[in-house]
């Protein structure tokens, strides 16, 4: 099997393992609101992306203000088709779609992670509260 024959097979092969569907989001700077303030542009780089998200465990505490504070960032797992998210980062976000019982949830700040390849994306995001 060549190598093009082979991602092919994998990249098929993922997706069946990504339950969800997923928005990347690229934001930019926008206008001066009425108050003063910038609204932040949301621009889709790709939609209906497969997906899977899971929380990471054993993270660390932010002391914030004195006290300590739990901020829990995700793992997520994109499935790279045609789309090129490589130079995905903090000034991106990610919707994962509502699926069932579970409405829509919001990712910021990702930042790609080592173990990426070029089937899957893999990334750490916080959930926006």
């Amino acid at each position: 099997m060549t190598p093009a024959a082979l991602l092919t097979a994998a990249k098929a092969l993922v997706g069946d393992f990504l339950p969800d569907t997923c928005t990347v989001k690229a934001i930019t700077a926008g206008s001066v609101d009425g108050f003063g303030g910038e609204a932040d542009t949301l621009t889709t780089v790709a939609s209906g992306i497969k997906c899977l998200y899971e929380p990471i465990r054993d993270q660390p505490l932010t002391v914030l203000a004195g006290a300590a504070m739990g901020i829990t960032r995700h793992k997520l797992f994109l499935k790279l088709d045609d789309v090129d998210l490589q130079g995905i980062g903090p000034s991106y976000q990610i919707v994962v779609d509502a699926r069932g019982n579970k409405g829509a949830l919001t990712f910021e700040d990702p930042r790609r992670l080592d173990e990426s390849n070029e089937v899957v994306l893999t990334v750490s995001a916080k959930l926006k509260q």
